[in-house]
């Protein structure tokens, strides 16, 4: 038990030990005796926002079509540029 307490009490000097935890501390438990739920849902939603600044990126416009040289410039051939005015 006693190191249960320990992992505990390294927690919390952690957390003191950031800038503005105490005011968020306050906020939290003034919130929690007000209103159990909405802690629970903004904790939630805290949770899912960290987790989808992790995660990782896909791209989903990539350019998977490989032309040969021909190609290439038989499309080049076939341009013709649109008119300005």
């Amino acid at each position: 038990m006693s190191s249960v307490s320990a992992i505990f009490s390294l927690f919390t000097n952690g957390v003191h030990a950031l800038p503005g935890s105490a005011i968020a501390i306050d906020y939290i438990k003034n919130s929690y005796q007000n209103d159990r739920f909405r802690v629970v849902l903004e904790l939630a939603l805290a949770d899912y926002a960290v987790k989808y600044m992790l995660s990782t990126k896909y791209r989903i416009d990539t350019n998977d079509i490989q032309l040969t040289e021909k190609e290439i410039d038989d499309h080049i051939a076939d341009w013709q540029p649109e008119p300005l005015v």
